[in-house]
């Protein structure tokens, strides 16, 4: 990015603000599932076409299906063949396995990978989504990342890590991340972990657990099914984990600190 008038340097205990505004029209519309998520009339993993799986099954620096834990895992759950079914498995041993950060441990964690979540047992909305993905890349059914921002008005949250070093504030808005999985003969379905309509919280010797009634409500509940949701991108092959890890070396590095600040405002 090319800042006019940006200083080539920036001298020690000094700062540089960066204001970026945008103004967008957005229509919103709420997804909607046209037919009934009925397990019996899932098709089966050899149904999904070769080409979806040649593009959304591989594994990547994000996604690694060569890890053994995760590959022994993926199969143990897809006993059998009928793809919603096996999403099902998954979900349901995400719920009882993966407990939800505290807000101590969330500054620990920002970029964690699919088999450091397995191994920690912890994760939030993205964390919880790579390892569902990973674990459907493992057995042939496509998915990938998705992300953007619900909108929710009067609201403020702040959030810090790489030891205080990225700050992060938000007003009117929640940054949010959720898996897209095919499964025939519905197609792309978004797979929610963290927001969505059905969802209890568990507490469980002193863990944190985000329970869903059942696991369909990770879908027919998932905030594209049931707010309006501001889509921002894909992510299908990059690994954005190093980005995100790349930044905390820089700022550890230089001992420089970052604030970030987003607000989602209607158009006066």
């Amino acid at each position: 990015m090319n800042l006019t008038g940006a200083p080539a340097f920036l001298p020690p205990r000094s700062c540089l603000r960066v204001y970026l505004e945008l103004s967008i029209n957005l229509q919103t519309t709420i997804m909607n599932l046209t037919t009934p998520l009925i397990p019996e009339e899932s098709q089966l993993l050899d149904d999904i076409p070769a080409e979806l799986k040649e593009k959304f099954c591989n594994s990547t620096d994000l996604w690694n299906t060569q890890d053994p834990e995760l590959s022994r895992l993926a199969s143990s759950l897809s006993g059998d063949e009928r793809v919603l079914n096996v999403i099902y498995n998954f979900l349901t041993w995400i719920d009882d396995n993966i407990k939800y950060p505290s807000e101590r441990e969330d500054t620990e964690h920002i970029v964690w990978y699919p088999n450091q979540t397995y191994v920690e047992r912890e994760g939030d909305c993205d964390d919880r989504a790579n390892l569902f993905i990973t674990l459907c890349r493992c057995v042939g059914i496509p998915s990938y990342l998705q992300y953007g921002a619900i909108y929710e008005p009067g609201s403020m949250s702040f959030s810090e890590y790489f030891d205080s070093r990225y700050r992060h504030i938000m007003y009117g808005m929640g940054r949010h991340g959720w898996a897209m999985s095919y499964v025939p003969p519905w197609g792309w379905l978004p797979i929610d972990f963290t927001y969505f309509e059905g969802l209890s919280l568990v507490g469980i010797n002193g863990s944190l657990y985000l329970k869903a009634s059942k696991p369909s409500d990770h879908i027919i509940g998932s905030a594209l099914f049931t707010d309006s949701v501001i889509v921002e991108g894909n992510i299908t092959v990059s690994d954005y984990m190093a980005s995100n890890l790349k930044i905390a070396e820089l700022l550890a590095s230089y001992d420089a600190y970052m604030i970030e600040e987003e607000a989602l405002l209607p158009h006066p």
